[in-house]
């Protein structure tokens, strides 16, 4: 049984700290529960459509093997953080942590240039990440 998935959005005090969930409901429907938009879904909003679908296989593949899920799809960064790696004709990715074995947060998308992960793309899903935990 893979992990459950529906896009549900917990703002938080500040709009740049939004939180992007992954989660299903009972029927398998995917749902929004607030209409303000996270960064990752204004992000995902913006690549081309290509891009899109890319995106939401990765996203699909999180949600279907959950922790399972390896290289070259997922890795480690440290600190309780993991990236999504989506390889289009750029490379995207998307940086979340667990909060149990089933329920992913999504909490800062961008496109990598650099072979490493800048540390300044590293500061603002742990600083998310930090909010998040201090709410729940």
């Amino acid at each position: 049984m893979g992990v459950d998935f529906s896009l549900l959005f917990r703002p938080s005090l500040r709009a740049d700290a939004a939180q992007l969930i992954v989660s299903r409901n009972l029927a398998g429907l995917p749902r929004i529960a607030n209409h303000q938009r996270s960064a990752v879904e204004s992000f995902i909003d913006a690549l081309s459509p290509d891009e899109k679908v890319d995106t939401m296989v990765g996203i699909d593949m999180l949600r279907s093997h959950g922790v399972s899920l390896g290289r070259p799809w997922v890795a480690p960064l440290g600190k309780g953080l993991w990236e999504l790696r989506v390889r289009t004709r750029r490379q995207l990715r998307i940086l979340y942590f667990l909060t149990t074995e089933k329920t992913f947060v999504l909490l800062h998308a961008f496109v990598k240039k650099a072979r490493e992960v800048p540390e300044s793309e590293i500061r603002i899903p742990t600083r998310r990440m930090r909010q998040y935990l201090g709410r729940y």
